[in-house]
């Protein structure tokens, strides 16, 4: 009876699929990574779902999340990240009860591009250089249409010292 029970449940498990993107850009250290759980059985299951990584402040795990026969279910889970850059992250199926793994574990390729204090302030200073770029270059224009039209008129024109 123990041998068909364990049989029976490990086929439950291997109907339960983890599905995960495999790269997730992060435009910020405190965000969330999305997880679909399809249940491929024929009666509902309850899950969890855990996110490990060695660059993650502390590991994640979901609350207890009840799948329909035949459906799907979509979660985020709040992850942390200790610094910028690419990492991986396992994402693992977990039992409510016993907190055992379920099926297979899927690594996720995690980029975290949040732009530092001196980042910001870099393309802050930039953006304002190309703005009073464009400003100057559109105001001689204005001028040189402007003195173009007065000399086509006959008229006296201001002398320009750009």
């Amino acid at each position: 009876y123990e041998k068909q029970l364990a049989a029976a449940l490990e086929g439950v498990e291997k109907l339960v699929v983890l599905q995960a993107p495999t790269a997730v850009n992060l435009g910020d250290r405190s965000t969330s990574i999305p997880i679909t759980i399809r249940n491929d059985n024929t009666v509902a299951v309850t899950v969890k779902v855990r996110l490990a990584g060695a660059k993650l402040r502390s590991v994640t795990v979901s609350d207890a999340v009840t799948i329909e026969a035949g459906k799907t279910a979509f979660v985020r889970l709040k992850v942390s990240a200790r610094t910028n850059g690419r990492f991986p992250v396992v994402a693992t199926l977990l039992s409510p009860t016993t907190s055992g793994p379920i099926g297979r574990s899927v690594s996720v390729s995690v980029r975290v591009g949040q732009l530092s204090g001196l980042g910001l302030v870099l393309s802050f200073g930039l953006g304002l250089v190309i703005l009073t770029w464009w400003g100057q270059h559109l105001r001689r224009r204005w001028r040189r249409e402007e003195t173009a039209e007065l000399e086509r008129l006959g008229l006296p024109t201001l002398v320009d010292e750009d």
